[in-house]
């Protein structure tokens, strides 16, 4: 059997395997964390695992919504969709919320790059 539902985190994942499941499957949790799968590797093999920055979070962003744009053959369907999983990239942002709306009203490729690296810049 294969368990699915709420696996985010190293305790949702053993309670998912206390129920006798062989596997278990991530789904949603994985939108804007594709890491996350990794994450819970190492913390099961009680390993380290190094969460990637804000600046690789937001090129893995980016380089998600330009592979959707080849995928689709047209920018605007991919800036379109960018726009609903935008909000899964930004959890770690301080300023989530003024990042979706930004991301919402951008028009172009080019104009949510500009947008992303600005949202996404490690501090410090």
């Amino acid at each position: 059997m294969i368990g699915n539902g709420d696996v985010a985190c190293l305790d949702s994942l053993e309670k998912m395997w206390a129920t006798g499941c062989a596997a278990v499957m991530i789904a949603r949790a994985g939108v804007g964390q594709p890491w996350l799968i990794k994450r819970l590797t190492a913390q099961v093999n009680q390993k380290v695992f190094i969460t990637p920055s804000l600046q690789e979070i937001g090129t893995v962003f980016i380089a998600h919504v330009l592979r959707l744009k080849d995928l689709v053959e047209d920018e605007r369907s991919a800036i379109l969709q960018a726009r609903k999983f935008a909000k899964y990239y930004a959890r770690p942002l301080a300023t989530r919320a003024e990042f979706s709306m930004a991301i919402n009203e951008c028009e172009s490729l080019r104009n949510l790059e500009k947008l992303t690296f600005h949202y996404f810049k490690d501090s410090g």
